[in-house]
C-alpha cells in the first residue's frame, strides 16, 4: 500500500495521517470543511485550524504540526484511559448495581463508535421514526478494562482505549456521550484539551434529525443502569499504569 486517502482531518484522521507517513506511506487527506471555525488561545493551533500547505507531498507542510498534536492523543501516547466514578445512590449499593454499571459502560462505548460514524448517524437520521440499532462494534475496538475499585462510597473503572477504538472520531464520540449520560463533562488531560473543541465543534455541525438519534442512543445508555456517573477523565499515561495495582 503506497497511497492512502483519509476524508477527514479530525483527531482520527490526522493520527492515522502520522502513522501511516511514519511509515513511508503517502497520504492525501480531505475534509468537508472550506473554513475553520473554532478559536484557541494566542500562539496555540487547534485541530481543525490547520490547513495543508500546497505541496506535491501531502504530508508535509503545516499538517506536520497537527500530526504531531494528535499523536499526543493516540498514536504518540503509551496508552489513553477513560476513568469514571459512580457515586452511591444514597440508599446503598445493591448487589445488582456493580453488573448494571459494567452494562452501561458497555453500551456507552458502543454507542460512542456508533455516533462517530458519520454513514451510521446519517443513516439512522433519515429513518428516525424507527429504532435505533447501534452497528455491532469490532472486538479490537472493546476498550480494556484495567482498574476496578469499589467501596460505601463510589464504583470506579478505569480501562484502556485501544487504537482501534480512538481512530476515526472515537474520542469525540465518547466525550459526547459521556456528557449525556454523566452528571457532568469528561475532565481532559491538559495534554489533549484541543479535544474539547473538537467536540464543540462537532456538536454544532449536526442536523436537528442526528441530535435526536444522539439523545435516543443518550436515554437508552442510561437505562441499562440505575446509576448516574459524576465524574469521568480522559488522559494519557503508561501501559503499565496499573500494573500490580491491589483494591
Amino acid at each position: 500500500m503506497d497511497r492512502v486517502l483519509i476524508v477527514g482531518g479530525g483527531i482520527g484522521g490526522l493520527t492515522l495521517a502520522g502513522a501511516l507517513g511514519r511509515r513511508g506511506v503517502e497520504v492525501q487527506m480531505l475534509d468537508n470543511q472550506p473554513e475553520w471555525t473554532v478559536t484557541s488561545a494566542p500562539g496555540r493551533k487547534l485541530l481543525h485550524e490547520v490547513r495543508p500547505e500546497p505541496t506535491d507531498e501531502p504530508t508535509r507542510g503545516k499538517m506536520n504540526d497537527a500530526m504531531a498534536t494528535a499523536e499526543n492523543v493516540a498514536a504518540g501516547a503509551r496508552a489513553v484511559f477513560f476513568s469514571i466514578a459512580y457515586p452511591d445512590p444514597q440508599d446503598g449499593f445493591a448487589t445488582e448495581d456493580a453488573a448494571s454499571v459494567f452494562e452501561q459502560l458497555g453500551a456507552l462505548f458502543h454507542a460512542a463508535r456508533a455516533i462517530s460514524d458519520p454513514r451510521w448517524l446519517g443513516g439512522a437520521a433519515e429513518h428516525a421514526d424507527g429504532a435505533v440499532e447501534l452497528p455491532e462494534p469490532k472486538p479490537a475496538q472493546e476498550p480494556r478494562v484495567r482498574r476496578i475499585h469499589m467501596d460505601w462510597r463510589h464504583i470506579e473503572v478505569a480501562v484502556e482505549l485501544p487504537w482501534e477504538f480512538i481512530v476515526g472520531g472515537g474520542l469525540v464520540g465518547l466525550v459526547t456521550m459521556t456528557r449525556g449520560v454523566a452528571a457532568a463533562a469528561p475532565t481532559i488531560q491538559v495534554a489533549i484539551s484541543s479535544l474539547s473543541a473538537e467536540q464543540a465543534d462537532w456538536a454544532q455541525r449536526r442536523t436537528d434529525a442526528e441530535r435526536a438519534v444522539i439523545e435516543r442512543v443518550t436515554q437508552s445508555v442510561l437505562e441499562r443502569s440505575r446509576m448516574r456517573p459524576s465524574y469521568s477523565r480522559i488522559y494519557l499515561g503508561e501501559e503499565d499504569e496499573f500494573a500490580g495495582w491491589i483494591s
